[in-house]
């Protein structure tokens, strides 16, 4: 297969009603991985989509960073260093100065005081490598990714890829990629679709020795965000789930589509 992607080709078959929202769409997003933006609409209409593509929706579901990451050397050797002059500098208050407004001094203030114990950065899934949970990867941003068949490519082979479905008449884009979730939601998971534009946009085109008889696959694909809950596996097609970093993706992906989700994911 060979992969074509550009935010051309996304406004060339974008029907969006009015030159207006076009022109807009064509100045604000200059690569084929574009921020997405909230507006009034469902995202773009496909009723000018020919018997010639196949068009699909891709779901981006992800779990935003829990904890703030760990700083880089050089942030902690200036703090480190800031604080020993601090210290050095600082100005000596008579213990008095201290005292708690209750009339304690500043020993009794201070064994008043509750020790914490914080929790640990690194948890047991981190450790036993456990890609099904959500507890891991703390400080990062974890993507679902299915194993299944790929519904865009004749291939019956298993592989692992993003929630995807087939576009259905009378339904957005938009609608079409949250569509994709239906049979992986949990009892009481929630998700929030981010703006009405595609983030990313992929084509497949056939090398076959007749490129007209297999139509072109079209993927767009929208970011989710995970709310709360989990997934659960209730489509028979797919074998298994996974919560991946954007590192851990690229190394499942195909290499064609590695450029893309580059640009797309973010780490």
């Amino acid at each position: 297969m060979m992969l074509r992607y550009s935010c051309r080709n996304l406004l060339q078959r974008s029907t969006v009603e009015g030159t207006a929202a076009v022109s807009w769409l064509a100045s604000r997003f200059h690569v084929s991985a574009f921020a997405a933006e909230p507006s009034d609409t469902n995202g773009p209409s496909t009723s000018g989509a020919t018997s010639a593509e196949r068009l699909f929706g891709v779901a981006l579901l992800e779990r935003l960073p829990i904890i703030v990451p760990d700083p880089p050397k050089w942030q902690s050797d200036y703090e480190d260093a800031k604080f020993e002059r601090d210290q050095k500098l600082r100005r000596a208050y008579p213990p008095e100065f201290f005292a708690g407004f209750d009339g304690q001094s500043s020993e009794g203030a201070r064994g008043a005081e509750v020790d914490i114990e914080p929790a640990p950065r690194i948890t047991e899934d981190d450790k036993t490598g456990n890609v099904k949970s959500l507890n891991r990867a703390l400080d990062r941003r974890l993507y679902l990714m299915v194993q299944g068949r790929e519904e865009w490519t004749d291939d019956p082979s298993p592989v692992w890829h993003f929630p995807l479905v087939g576009y259905q008449d009378g339904e957005t884009m938009r609608k079409c990629a949250e569509r994709s979730l239906r049979g992986l939601r949990g009892p009481d998971m929630k998700t929030y679709t981010v703006g009405n534009a595609p983030c990313g946009h992929a084509v497949f085109s056939p090398t076959t020795t007749t490129p007209s008889a297999t139509p072109l696959a079209k993927l767009f694909y929208y970011r989710i965000q995970l709310l709360e809950g989990d997934v659960k596996l209730g489509d028979q097609r797919l074998r298994d789930h996974a919560w991946l970093t954007k590192s851990e993706i690229i190394e499942r992906t195909n290499s064609s589509l590695r450029e893309l989700l580059e640009k797309m994911l973010v780490g």
